[in-house]
């Protein structure tokens, strides 16, 4: 569905009421000088989108009545409630000029896509991409997307989705996601920016769902990113969370672990966190746990791991909790040990490569295999 309108507009009519410096003094200040600003005269209740010409980009938004489309504030098309948008070819689009840039290197043209509810008086409450060709691992090419919502959405595979090998879809030139008064009210988090690899600045992030929710993979594979900030969100899968978010130095806000069950590398290769330490000691029914580093990114910043004596640490694969690489001292781990409950189907704590490892003495580790666990250094 493509409706080309004539070319009768340039980016100098672009009418998109303008946020003050006092809204938008926490906001994200690190646009290239070469970009437009798609927060400036932002209208409620719009995404808008800063997207690369050479790549594709597809979307879907629910919201009812249907959701309209502007590119570069001229009117694109209209589609039902979760009608998928597609651009395979930015070539054969014409209607609108678009807004030369120089960054990332080898861009020179960006569009703005602005996505808003039919019916004034409804939100978008759901929006992710979707992969514009019929098979392969598509990249696409959003560049920042602002969020001028103050109602709750579900960004689950907002930027990617799948598995690290066969994702459909991603966006790894993603540099910011900004939201109005710098917050984005979320209902479901579960890759939200997956193989965002260049990302650099996301608003706070704040759940407005009032159960556990699938955070697996949110921030995996953001390579740049350095400080993240969720408020209220209760997890129940938190696997591969923030894996290998290498820049990652802490996670602000207050993240709800007494409904986890699953943690597979939940901190992984985080070799610039800032004294965390991590505490599931209410977490009573965790299956698994992993807070681990690596021989090349060594986890210096991580402290420390409690966790519930109640939990049971029946998850199927081995090792059900991994604290190797990380900057665990003797009595860090030795609480660790303190913590554990009583097991007998041969679990395993992987401890190589911790800070402490070496120093334990026969009693210390005696903590643990006289509870049945089996100890891994």
């Amino acid at each position: 569905m493509q409706k080309y309108l004539p070319k009768h507009l340039t980016n100098k009519t672009i009418v998109l009421p303008s946020l003050s410096s006092k809204k938008r003094n926490k906001d994200w200040r690190g646009k290239p000088v070469s970009w437009p600003d798609i927060r400036k005269n932002a209208q409620d209740g719009h995404i808008y989108l800063l997207v690369d010409t050479r790549y594709p980009i597809g979307f879907t938004a629910t919201a009812i009545g249907g959701y309209s489309v502007k590119i570069d504030g001229v009117a694109y098309d209209n589609y039902n409630n979760q009608e998928q948008f597609s651009m395979a070819d930015w070539s054969e689009y014409s209607a609108t000029e678009g807004y030369a840039i120089n960054y990332p290197t080898g861009a020179t043209k960006a569009h703005i896509i602005d996505i808003f509810p039919q019916t004034e008086s409804e939100n978008i409450t759901a929006f992710k991409c979707a992969r514009v060709a019929s098979s392969g691992q598509e990249v696409q090419g959003i560049l920042w997307e602002h969020f001028n919502l103050i109602n709750s959405v579900d960004i689950s595979d907002l930027n990617a989705n799948g598995s690290f090998g066969s994702s459909d879809y991603s966006n790894p030139s993603l540099i910011a996601c900004t939201a109005k008064n710098n917050e984005l009210n979320f209902t479901g988090i579960q890759r939200v920016f997956f193989r965002c690899e260049k990302l650099t600045y996301v608003p706070v992030l704040n759940c407005t769902y009032t159960s556990w929710l699938n955070a697996s993979n949110m921030f995996a594979n953001c390579y740049l990113l350095e400080n993240i900030t969720i408020k209220n969100l209760i997890i129940g899968d938190g696997s591969y969370s923030f894996h290998n978010c290498r820049k990652l130095e802490k996670v602000s806000g207050n993240i709800d672990y007494s409904q986890a069950s699953l943690l597979r590398y939940h901190y992984s290769n985080n070799n610039s966190l800032k004294d965390i330490t991590l505490d599931l000691s209410s977490s009573n029914s965790l299956k698994v746990v992993g807070c681990l580093g690596s021989s090349s990114y060594f986890m210096s910043g991580f402290k420390g791991l409690r966790v519930s004596s109640s939990a049971p640490f029946d998850y199927a694969t081995a090792p059900q909790i991994n604290v190797s690489y990380t900057d665990m001292d003797r009595a860090a781990l030795v609480q660790l040990f303190n913590d554990l409950p009583s097991v007998s189907d041969g679990q395993i704590i992987n401890i190589t490569g911790s800070t402490g490892s070496e120093d334990l003495t026969a009693d210390d580790k005696a903590i643990a295999t006289n509870k049945g666990w089996s100890i891994t250094e």
